[in-house]
């Protein structure tokens, strides 16, 4: 079956099985009921004019309602566009405009990061879905739309005209280029790349997933939603994770039968650091079968940590948001320590250096692969087109790595200027854009240096024109990056130095700063 094919089958295959388990409410959804759901939107979507190929925002908190307006988007052909609410207004905008959305769907509690003036600026319309969380549901006028009372269109068919070669996402990530770049995958991209990591590492219908993750990013979307529905698989699904729900991490998990986890290490170090008890040790013991690991470099001694405490054997894998996934380790397999594990079926994997050349087993440089699941380019909006990417060659991936004589890939530095933060992407050169606002900055860099918690956090060093008050500045800045950058975004440190070292040709030499910066101790409260 192809993936359309495969998308029409799963509620007929699995009609009474649970999909979803509603960790606030306790509520669940089987495959039958998540399809009505999802029908519901799609009919609600076409009451809002959407047709195949049009972009929809969606500005939602984790519930089953964004797992149902995922899949009425998909029903009808439309392309959803998730947006992370931590962002600031001014990104949200940005990504409005830039994806030419034709609708903005937002929840009571999003709305008002979804002012009506900015989205009729971009030429979209706004809906509000009633989604279950929090108080007043409901826009300010008392309407919404409530998934579980619609109905969809009569006659109205599931993928009608809809290809597996159809655009399915457009996910917005951090760049190098100071702007969010659209990363655009097609239906077969995530559903087949789904399957396939799906049955390696053994995700079926008696897995049940913990969906901690945002699902506007890959890692809750994807790893978290899609991944388990193509799999006939359950998923258990709560707010995002926070720091504040690391003191009650283990009890919806258990509540909910949870017994599969999918981490990223910026959990785990929380968990390590504030989970005290004795729940988690017993739940993982008894109760987890299978626990996955990715999404941001995972230093050993954490992995060390928490699969003394936890009881855990970890399975790490390696993926970009352009390529999906590309390596795993397996289950049963010995994990080469401190490596991402082995190329999937149908990925080819390269090490190469500066001039092309590939380079042998155990020497560094930069990892290039080739994959059917390579995304199809970066969303254009000056000419309203993709920017096609080369499906058949080989993608560079900006990062620096090493393969051994057994196939194991070890990352071990990125050459691209970008700041992994807890697992989310933080462009360096965003965060410069706004400093530079600032009349009082000369000169900036921000680079990324080492954190606990978080794997990396951004740190801004400034050098300011004559006369300026580094305390006054420093203050402006703050709140200028609190106005302008979503909280991931912001840096944790403001740095002011006399002069920033300059290469010869005159750019800012970051890897010196790193190195200056590492040795003194961070603060990313």
């Amino acid at each position: 079956m192809n993936a359309v094919e495969w998308l029409l089958e799963l509620p007929r295959r699995f009609a009474t099985h649970t999909f979803i388990v509603d960790g606030v409410t306790g509520h669940t959804l089987t495959y039958a009921e998540y399809h009505e759901a999802g029908m519901g939107c799609a009919g609600e979507l076409r009451r809002q004019a959407v047709e195949r190929g049009d972009r929809v925002v969606l500005l939602l908190n984790n519930s089953p309602a964004f797992a149902a307006m995922y899949l009425g988007c998909l029903y009808v052909g439309a392309v959803a566009v998730p947006v992370n609410p931590v962002l600031a207004r001014p990104e949200i905008s940005f990504i409005v405009r830039h994806s030419r959305a034709k609708l903005a769907v937002c929840s009571p509690e999003t709305s008002a990061l979804l002012e009506l003036e900015d989205v009729r600026a971009a030429g979209a319309r706004r809906l509000v879905v009633l989604d279950g969380r929090g108080p007043g549901q409901g826009s300010a006028s008392g309407a919404g739309f409530d998934p579980w009372s619609a109905g969809s269109e009569a006659g109205m068919e599931p993928l009608a005209g809809v290809a597996p070669e159809d655009t399915m996402t457009i996910i917005y990530t951090s760049g190098t280029t100071g702007r969010p770049s659209g990363v655009v995958h097609r239906i077969a991209d995530l559903v087949d790349n789904g399957r396939l990591f799906a049955s390696l590492v053994g995700v079926d219908p008696e897995t049940r997933l913990y969906g901690i993750l945002a699902m506007a990013y890959l890692g809750g979307y994807y790893n978290l939603l899609m991944l388990p529905y193509v799999a006939g698989a359950s998923v258990a699904l709560v707010d995002a994770f926070g720091a504040r729900a690391a003191v009650d991490f283990w009890r919806p998990a258990r509540d909910s039968g949870v017994n599969t986890l999918w981490l990223v290490p910026t959990i785990m170090s929380i968990l390590l650091e504030l989970d005290r008890g004795e729940e988690g040790v017993h739940f993982c013991r008894e109760g987890v079968r299978l626990a996955l690991v990715g999404t941001a470099p995972l230093p050993q001694p954490l992995r060390t940590a928490f699969e003394e405490r936890y009881g855990l054997s970890l399975l790490q894998n390696y993926a970009l948001s352009e390529t999906l996934f590309l390596t795993t380790d397996l289950p049963g397999r010995p994990v080469a320590p401190g490596s991402v594990g082995r190329t999937i079926p149908g990925v080819e994997l390269r090490i190469t250096d500066e001039s092309g050349s590939v380079l042998p087993a155990r020497e560094d440089g930069e990892i290039e692969v080739r994959t059917p699941s390579l995304f199809e380019g970066y969303y254009d909006p000056a000419h309203g087109r993709l920017q096609a990417a080369e499906r058949d060659s080989w993608f560079p991936t900006g990062d620096i790595g090493a393969l051994d004589a057994e196939g194991n890939l070890f990352v071990t530095g990125r050459l691209k200027d970008v700041i992994i933060r807890g697992g989310v992407n933080v462009s360096a050169a965003a965060v410069e854009d706004v400093l530079h606002e600032h009349a009082s900055v000369a000169e900036c860099a921000v680079v990324g240096v080492p954190h606990a918690r978080y794997g990396e956090v951004p740190v801004a060093v400034v050098r300011l024109a004559d006369g300026a008050s580094f305390e006054t500045v420093e203050r402006e800045l703050a709140e200028l990056c609190r106005i302008r950058l979503g909280a991931m975004s912001r840096p944790t440190r403001i740095v002011q130095v006399d002069t920033l070292p300059h290469s010869s040709s005159g750019k800012i030499q970051k890897k010196e700063l790193r190195a200056l910066l590492a040795e003194a101790p961070v603060d990313a409260s």
